[in-house]
């Protein structure tokens, strides 16, 4: 575990799609999953994507509860990882290795009813 401000990221975003449950060889969980985390800088609304993998009992709990559109909060420790892609090209990805997952707000039910689409209101 990293310690505190010494790493340390907070991310609140939207899940862009269902988190899938994967298991190592060794019978870790994980899970990765995509935020969109929306701004709002220089009068533009902005939207960042975060990639978040989660371990253990946090990957176990987000693909049991946590659906696409939910709103969720990761904290965590930002890793960068580099690697030859198979056109030989060297890539970096960014990565958000999540300690702590909480399900803030779950995501309106459209097939419920609950609430119309903006253009299929008009």
């Amino acid at each position: 575990m990293s310690r505190p401000g010494w790493n340390e990221r907070d991310c609140g975003g939207y899940l862009a799609r269902d988190p899938e449950l994967k298991t190592t060889s060794k019978g870790t969980s994980v899970c990765n999953i995509s935020l969109a985390c929306p701004l709002y800088y220089n009068k533009e609304n902005i939207t960042e994507w975060v990639q978040v993998v989660l371990f253990g009992h946090n990957a176990d709990f987000c693909c049991k509860y946590a659906k696409k559109g939910d709103m969720v909060r990761v904290t965590g420790m930002q890793v960068t990882k580099k690697y030859t892609g198979k056109d030989g090209t060297e890539k970096t990805v960014v990565e958000l290795q999540g300690q702590t997952f909480m399900l803030l707000r779950k995501a309106k039910d459209k097939e419920a009813g609950e609430l119309p689409d903006e253009e299929s209101a008009f």
